[in-house]
């Protein structure tokens, strides 16, 4: 069973080296992908849309829209969800995407990436901790400590 979540998860991650390759010739504009549509004769830039952030990509010209990367590429390959799918893990190995758990949040592997944010989570609660302690003066006064904000000028 291919986990679709994660591996659009995965593929977001790689999103900025895998869209060069995928569609040739194209830029990114902002969060946008912008390019010509390499599956048909298209000459005008922009008739052809990825998002970078959530992988939801439409052809404007022909109204083909799909809502992640690997529809994307099972589009820009003519292929099945399932054999595009493949395809990318096979590829890219990304092997745990297809080892038989579910996507709802059930088995090892959600439970490990569920650990990760917890820990990604932490950190960066840690690091604003750290921060906020670097960007603060303590004084002793009269015996009371007293903390004042930094100046943020």
């Amino acid at each position: 069973m291919i986990d679709f979540a994660r591996l659009n998860d995965e593929l977001l991650l790689r999103v900025h080296d895998l869209l060069p390759e995928w569609i040739p010739g194209g830029k990114f504009a902002g969060k946008e992908y912008v390019g010509t549509n390499p599956t048909r004769d298209d000459r005008h830039a922009g008739s052809f849309s990825v998002n970078a952030n959530n992988g939801k990509w439409a052809d404007f010209a022909t109204n083909d829209k799909g809502g992640d990367l690997s529809s994307l590429y099972a589009h820009l390959r003519k292929l099945s969800q399932a054999a595009a799918a493949t395809e990318l893990i096979n590829t890219l190995g990304l092997t745990y995407c297809a080892n038989g758990t579910a996507s709802n949040g059930a088995g090892r592997e959600s439970r490990i990436r569920s650990g990760r944010f917890a820990i990604a989570k932490t950190t960066r609660k840690r690091a604003i901790s750290a921060l906020t302690r670097a960007a603060t003066k303590r004084s002793v006064s009269g015996g009371k400590v007293r903390t004042a904000k930094a100046n943020s000028a």
